[in-house]
């Protein structure tokens, strides 16, 4: 029995790969998503308990897939992790402003993102 779910939202199929590779060895359930539309669906069946979501995707923008988690009941209390190669203060801005927990630059240190991602799924449900 996986400790968690992990969806993980990036267009870009090395990015995805690379986080699922990094991930594997541990004990979570992991989905990808190459779209938004294809993220909410995965959102929809499976509440994870962690997103790790580009910002830039071919349908929907990270910020508007932000929104609709937040505002889903299932999905409201996962945290959601930003990433982008869009080195700005605006951008960092607009994933707060759509609810993201944390904003990180690419490219980023694995060992860190390993890190939150233990954090993250450790943490009780009340403390999300």
């Amino acid at each position: 029995m996986p400790d968690g779910i992990v969806l993980i939202v990036d267009d870009d199929p090395i990015g995805r790969m690379s986080l699922e590779t990094l991930l594997k060895d541990e004990r979570y359930k992991i989905l990808l998503a190459a779209t938004g539309k294809e993220a909410l669906a995965h959102a929809q069946e499976f509440p994870p308990d962690l997103v790790i979501l580009d910002i830039l995707l071919p349908d929907l923008s990270g910020y508007d897939i932000c929104k609709i988690l937040r505002s889903n009941k299932a999905t409201e209390k996962s945290y959601v992790v930003m990433i982008t190669s869009m080195d700005s203060r605006k951008a960092h801005l607009e994933a707060m402003q759509a609810g993201a927990d944390l904003f990180i630059n690419k490219p980023f240190n694995f060992s860190a993102m390993r890190s939150l991602v233990e954090k993250v799924i450790t943490k009780p449900d009340d403390n999300k």
